[in-house]
């Protein structure tokens, strides 16, 4: 029970950080490492600008900075819930329909085909075009 508590207060403290501070303008916010050795976007950059820019209602500009964050935000919601309600057992079929071993290789090839894909012209044509 204590655990959960934890994960609360530090969730809530993200939140709030997340929400005062820009990680476009600020120095603290972390780089991404392949980005700077390899000059190209990994399936994770822009999200905590896109996290920003969510928890002030700006759901456009989210969605150009890094649209599988944004896609994936209700899939991290609803995991969320599941292992802080103890609700797994309950609803097994459910969970084992988002999150069991076959979604997880479906996710994983979804994120490696992000991945390719906003490292070429064609995902800058369409991210511009929105």
């Amino acid at each position: 029970m204590k655990i959960k508590w934890f994960l609360s207060v530090l969730l809530i403290g993200v939140l709030l950080v997340y929400f005062f501070i820009n990680p476009a303008n600020s120095d603290w916010a972390i780089k991404c490492p392949f980005k700077a050795i390899t000059n190209y976007d990994c399936p994770g950059c822009g999200s905590q600008r896109a996290f920003h820019e969510l928890l002030h209602g700006h759901f456009r500009s989210a969605f150009v900075l890094n649209p599988l964050f944004v896609v994936a935000v209700p899939f991290f919601l609803i995991f969320l819930v599941f292992q802080v309600g103890d609700l797994k057992t309950k609803y097994s079929k459910f969970y084992n329909l988002l999150f069991g071993f076959k979604s997880i290789l479906i996710y994983l090839i979804i994120v490696l085909i992000f991945f390719v894909v906003r490292n070429t012209g064609f995902y800058t044509v369409f991210i511009n075009s929105i």
